[in-house]
Parts: C-alpha cells; sequence; structure tokens
C-alpha cells in the first residue's frame, strides 16, 4: 500500500505579474489574479485525485507581511481540503519566515506547521494506522544559514520518510541552508527529499531518495519563464517512484527569437509586425495555453536607416498594434519587443583582407586568446566585475559570472566590434 500527495513550493501568494503596465486598473483586471488561481488549480487536483496530503516547502506567502486576500483565498482552499480530510505540511521559507505567520487569520486546523527552532516529526496516519511521518523545519528570519537537513533522523524506514527543506543546495551559500546533494542522498531513512527555494522544476534524483524541486507554480516575468507546475507523487513499498508534473500556471512568460534575413529588404514597420503575427499563428495557434511574449527581433536590411532612428518609439507601436490585431482564441498578450537591426557582415577573413583595422583587431582578439599572461592582465583591468553563483535570488545583472570561460566573453566582444564598425561605415 502506498501514499499520494502533490509537492509544491514558492507559489509567493500575495504577490502577482510583474507587467510593464501594472499600475493600470485595466490591466490588472484583464489578467486577474494567476498567482492565487495557480493555488486554487493545486487543491482542485488534490480534491480530484484523492491524494493523502499536501506538502509546501517554503515560500507560501511572498511576504512575511500577509496580503490579506491572499490569507483569505488561503484559508477558503484549506476548508475545502478540510472537508475531503487532506491535510496541507508546509515549511516557512525566506519569503515568509515563521516569526510572523499567523498575524491576520488563525489558520485551519488541517494546516500543519513546522516549527523554526528544531526540527520536527510529523506523523500521517489514515484509519489509526501510520502511513508517513513527514520531518522539516521552517526558516525563522529572511535568511537561514542553519544545516537543518543535518538532524533529520526518523525513527526507522517502517513507513515512508518525507522531508521538507528549502534550500539553494548550495553547501557554500550560508543564507539559505547549505547543503549538497550527496549530504541530502547520505541519509538513508529518508525516501523523498521535498525541496523548495528554486523556481524552476528539477527531478535531482528519481529514486532512493527522491531528490526534487516542484518549482513556482506561476511564473510572474521573464525571469520565471515556461510551463510551471507541481508534482503529483506516488510512492509504494515495491515499484520506483511516480512523479506527474502538472501544469498549473494560467499565463506562461516566453521568449520569441525571430531572425528577418536580408532577403526579406524590410522597408517599413508593417512589415515587421506582418512577420511577428505569421510567427504568432506558426507557434500558438493549435496551443491551449496562455502566453505573455517578448518579442526578440534581429533584422538584417539594407533599409534601416529611416526605422532605426526612432527603435523605442517604433517597439511600442508594434507591441499596441499586437495587442490590437491579435484576436487569437486563446490569450497571446505582447508584453514587449526588442529590436536590432543590422547589416549583414561579411566573414571574419574577408573583413581581414577589407582593412587594416579589421586585421588588427581579429588579430589582437586571437593573441589575448592564446596568451595566458594577457588573459590575466586583462582580467586585472577589467576590475571588480565578477561574481560567483553563490546566490541565485540577488545575481547582479550588471557583473559577469567568472565561471564562464573569458573566451566566450572575448568572442562575443570581437563580434560586436567589428559589426559596428561594418554598420558605421556604411560598406
Amino acid at each position: 500500500m502506498g501514499i499520494k500527495f502533490i509537492h509544491t513550493a514558492d507559489l509567493h501568494l500575495g504577490s502577482n505579474l510583474h507587467l510593464k503596465y501594472d499600475q493600470d486598473i485595466s490591466y490588472k483586471n484583464k489578467f486577474g489574479n494567476p498567482v492565487l488561481d495557480s493555488f486554487k488549480k493545486i487543491t482542485r487536483t488534490a480534491i480530484e485525485e484523492n491524494v493523502d496530503f499536501i506538502i509546501i516547502s517554503g515560500d507560501l506567502f511572498d511576504s512575511d507581511e500577509r496580503s490579506v486576500n491572499a490569507l483569505k483565498v488561503f484559508n477558503s482552499e484549506a476548508e475545502k481540503l478540510k472537508n475531503e480530510d487532506i491535510p496541507i505540511y508546509l515549511i516557512a521559507g525566506n519569503h515568509d519566515p515563521l516569526n510572523n505567520f499567523n498575524q491576520i487569520f488563525e489558520l485551519n486546523s488541517n494546516v500543519k506547521i513546522f516549527t523554526s527552532e528544531n526540527d520536527e516529526i510529523k506523523e500521517y496516519k489514515k484509519n489509526n494506522k501510520l502511513k508517513a511521518r513527514l520531518i522539516g523545519q521552517s526558516y525563522r528570519g529572511n535568511s537561514d544559514s542553519r544545516k537543518m537537513y543535518s538532524s533529520y533522523n526518523p525513527p526507522d524506514k517502517g513507513v515512508f520518510n518525507i522531508a521538507l527543506l528549502h534550500t539553494q543546495l548550495d553547501p557554500n551559500n550560508y543564507n539559505y541552508v547549505p547543503c549538497s546533494i550527496d549530504e541530502l542522498k547520505e541519509n538513508k531513512k529518508i525516501d523523498y527529499w521535498a525541496l523548495g527555494h528554486i523556481h524552476q522544476n528539477e527531478i535531482i534524483n528519481d529514486k532512493n531518495p527522491v531528490i526534487t524541486y516542484p518549482g513556482i507554480p506561476q511564473g510572474r516575468d521573464f525571469g520565471e519563464k515556461e510551463k510551471k507546475g507541481f508534482y503529483l507523487v506516488e510512492l509504494t513499498q515495491n515499484n520506483d517512484p511516480k512523479l506527474d508534473f502538472i501544469y498549473s500556471s494560467k499565463y506562461i512568460w516566453k521568449e520569441v527569437d525571430i531572425t528577418i534575413d536580408e532577403k526579406n529588404q524590410i522597408k517599413t514597420i508593417d512589415e515587421i509586425l506582418d512577420h511577428i503575427l505569421l510567427k504568432i499563428k506558426e507557434l500558438f495557434n493549435q496551443d491551449d495555453f496562455n502566453y505573455i511574449v517578448r518579442w526578440n527581433l534581429d533584422i538584417y536590411s539594407r533599409h534601416i536607416s529611416k526605422i532605426k532612428q526612432k527603435n523605442e518609439e517604433i517597439e511600442d507601436y508594434i507591441v499596441n498594434e499586437l495587442n490590437r490585431k491579435n484576436n487569437k482564441q486563446n490569450f497571446v498578450w505582447s508584453e514587449d519587443c526588442n529590436l536590432n537591426f543590422y547589416r549583414r557582415i561579411p566573414d571574419k577573413s574577408e573583413l581581414a583582407k577589407k582593412d587594416k583595422l579589421f586585421f588588427d583587431i581579429i588579430d589582437y582578439k586571437e593573441k589575448i586568446t592564446n596568451d595566458e599572461d594577457l588573459l590575466l592582465e586583462l582580467k586585472e583591468k577589467l576590475g571588480d566585475i565578477w561574481q560567483g553563483q553563490s546566490d541565485l535570488e540577488n545575481i547582479d545583472e550588471y557583473r559577469f559570472d567568472y565561471n564562464k570561460e573569458i573566451e566566450e566573453i572575448l568572442e562575443n566582444a570581437e563580434n560586436e566590434i567589428l559589426k559596428k564598425l561594418w554598420e558605421e561605415r556604411g560598406e
């Protein structure tokens, strides 16, 4: 006999989509509150699938200052689950630490919150028979450096042992419960590690023990792209674990790259619009999901001088026209548009033959790439612009990851310089 449960995390109730025009009431009404809708989808699935319980591995709320509406919806959905005898087991994460969890409404009795002072075991029983133990510990502040997992010690393997942990899974990050995959695997008494904090779903280990991130159920910006959801999990004694990823995002954030080749000879804005409208039909007409899209266009044309001069104004115009013209049955919202205009550049060997300046740039890049002393000198001259990946929530977009190959940076720099020079010269 096994157990069936839902594993979710990082719902961030109280937040909403991060749209360009989110101060405009008409836009808010258009999109509703899909973050709350995603939680309703989770509870509806739990009832339809007759699960034993729901696990929420941290960051149920977006802030320790609870949204009244978010709490109201959470309590209402929890009440539906209570009527079906489905408990919710949850830990508080870095966005909703336990020190302020019960400030507005009293939570339903089927909501089981793990303490922040020490690890805690909660038993799940059905028909008075113990079926699973759940082990967890909440954050007590907006960061937590304790190695909580090290004290997760269920008494035996007689039933399924499920551990809840809100972590970045980085042994060197002391903001979000430092630990490694190997350290979790070493605990032979745990059957399933229900992780939270990372907003992308991933099965880290598929058995003995299972280690998973469900990701965020509803993406809120382009940093949380593609389809989001949660895991429906079945554990049995003699079979491999079964994990089904179920989509819960009402809106899917997507970036679409379009290259319009020189053979199209783009001259007008309407021609650009036509290319995007064709792409909408190609990508989305057979899809039942709703999308929020950023269009990234690389346009190669000899006739770019006039339209290139008013780039930002043209981008806004295209976005507005796309949203006005697109009458597709399901929702495709054009949120942003980035236009890049180019004239086709010859390959490097041709450029080097055309002009000594091009030759010198290509030659110098090759010298740097193959000279360790020059590479070190370049890194020192660039200064304090490097960062590691120790904190995925607080990456500085203006600094480079030093793990990225510097050769790739040099290659990109060379390409940009050559391209700019070629365009400026109007060759």
